[in-house]
């Protein structure tokens, strides 16, 4: 009789063990790299629409220059001067000086300050007319 004890292949459960092991080792040192992922993330996503809405200042001065209309920045980003979120005012925010103005929830406006807040990421941007910039005073 032939010993087919010798003729088999394949893994051992100490091999298949190891692996598990092994894997598990590794995932654990990756994992708190991607714990943050979704509040970096929206931080970003927060500070390119600012981004944008910067370069859409800097458009409409560079319009009114061209126009030979005024050589001061935007006085105001939105077209009725009023304060709450940006989903529920009627023109959105930013709509004086973009075609595409904001009506995200996570915006809001109070004067000239305009606040991001979303996934417990919160970012304050403060507009100056006299320098035409959008700058972030806090969480940024």
């Amino acid at each position: 009789m032939k010993n087919t004890i010798n003729n088999q292949k394949g893994f051992t459960l100490v091999e298949l063990i190891l692996c598990v092991a092994i894997l598990g080792m590794m995932t654990a040192a990756i994992a708190p790299s991607f714990g943050n992922l979704l509040a970096k993330s929206t931080a970003v996503s927060g500070k390119g629409t600012a981004g944008a809405i910067q370069s859409s200042i800097n458009t409409r001065m560079s319009e009114n220059l061209l126009d030979g209309l005024a050589t001061v920045w935007p006085t105001a980003l939105e077209t009725v001067a009023t304060n709450g979120a940006c989903s529920a005012l009627a023109n959105g925010c930013f709509d004086a000086v973009s075609l595409q103005p904001i009506r995200d929830a996570a915006w809001s406006k109070s004067g000239a300050t305009y606040t991001y807040t979303k996934n417990s990421v919160t970012q304050v941007y403060s507009y100056n007319s006299v320098t035409g910039q959008l700058t972030c005073s806090s969480g940024c």
